[in-house]
């Protein structure tokens, strides 16, 4: 039913861009995009008998409208369920052959005014977007690249994912979840969870290096002892809390992030990338496991035919430095509380196609000794 919903709604914005006979409408810029994902990846962690693997697939695909030089929006829907981290679909996990659901995974606004002075430096999206387009995310240490926040975001100095030179700022609020009444250890929590966030970013370019250097405070609401039920299932995600269909939260988290990187070419005209985040929870009560960073370096761009690229990353992340729903659903299985490496090689084979190996090994549970391998081959088409 869901996926016949879905079809109907994209059925009616074609036949709207289309055949559509008005004057004013005949101005808009559809831009219709998509991508299409296989992949196979095969994992163990210690102490396990052998490597497990699966096939999955990835479908985005929807519109992304100028309407007119101050105007434009985005409605687009994906595979995958439930789960904030994942668009994709693994196969033969539902009966033989059975149907799977497509979702709503964007559909928002974004109004940036050309009058009042601001001639287009700033700009206020409303709705469901895609986390790279409303803040800066260097790396994926504290969001999914598949996050698609809900909610708010006021910016200056940027257009999606584009920072002008100089200074760009971000003010964000997103909704976690509506609840009207939450237990907790102490108290009734009747007001909604929620992030407040802020971020600035400065990009510029010295000797032949791009860089770009900011910060970001993220202040979640209303999850200090309250039921993580929000997310999805029952999970805690590596975070401190009571288990169960109920768990709940021991901390509040107030996050700090710095972040940064820096890129140029070599003589021979080989791109190179160096990048790094760190972050901190300063929530009172929350002494130890506070602290996660990320660094890595690329080397290549696979962007066209024949070209590639290479990238190496190490992640620390302790237990309670972030909230773990939204983190990198992959290394050590998603969450927090993990250590380890991850290493990409990337090729641009034909047109539009582009085939990826990755392999991460990381320590589920940090000083545990208990590690988690996994192998990714990926094939990726962009239209």
């Amino acid at each position: 039913m869901a996926i016949k919903k879905t079809l109907i709604i994209l059925s009616a914005l074609a036949a709207a861009g289309w055949g559509r006979e008005a004057a004013s409408a005949s101005e808009i810029e559809w831009n219709w995009k998509g991508e299409a994902l296989y992949r196979y990846e095969s994992s163990r962690l210690d102490g396990d008998s052998r490597f497990d693997g699966s096939h999955r697939i990835g479908l985005h695909f929807g519109t992304f409208p100028k309407i007119n030089d101050e105007i434009k929006g985005g409605i687009e829907v994906a595979t995958g369920a439930s789960n904030p981290t994942s668009r994709l679909y693994v196969l033969g996990s539902g009966d033989a052959f059975s149907m799977s659901d497509l979702m709503l995974n964007q559909a928002y606004l974004e109004i940036r005014p050309l009058s009042y002075g601001l001639e287009g430096n700033a700009a206020l999206s409303a709705g469901k977007r895609d986390v790279s387009e409303c803040l800066v995310r260097v790396n994926d240490l504290l969001w999914d690249t598949d996050v698609t926040l809900e909610g708010l975001t006021l910016q200056y100095g940027r257009n999606g994912k584009k920072l002008q030179q100089g200074l760009s700022a971000t003010a964000g609020y997103y909704i976690l979840g509506e609840v009207s009444e939450t237990a907790t250890t102490d108290k009734t929590v009747t007001d909604d969870p929620a992030l407040w966030t802020a971020q600035l970013a400065w990009s510029g370019k010295s000797g032949g290096v791009d860089y770009m250097l900011g910060s970001s405070y993220y202040k979640y609401l209303n999850i200090e002892g309250s039921s993580i039920t929000w997310t999805y299932g029952d999970k805690l995600f590596g975070n401190t809390g009571t288990s169960g269909t109920s768990g709940k939260l021991t901390y509040d988290y107030d996050i700090i992030e710095i972040f940064a990187n820096a890129g140029g070419k070599f003589g021979s005209g080989l791109p190179w990338k160096v990048y790094g985040q760190y972050a901190s929870n300063i929530a009172s009560g929350v002494d130890n496991n506070d602290t996660a960073y990320l660094v890595g370096g690329t080397l290549g761009k696979a962007d066209k035919v024949g070209k590639w690229s290479l990238d190496a990353n190490y992640c620390y992340l302790e237990k309670d430095a972030l909230i773990g729903a939204f983190t990198d659903g992959t290394r050590f299985k998603g969450g927090t509380d993990g250590q380890g490496i991850k290493l990409t090689a990337q090729y641009q084979l034909i047109k539009d196609l582009n085939v990826a190996l990755k392999y991460y090994n990381h320590e589920k549970v940090i000083d545990s000794g208990n590690h988690y391998q996994l192998w990714q081959a990926d094939m990726l088409v962009k239209f």
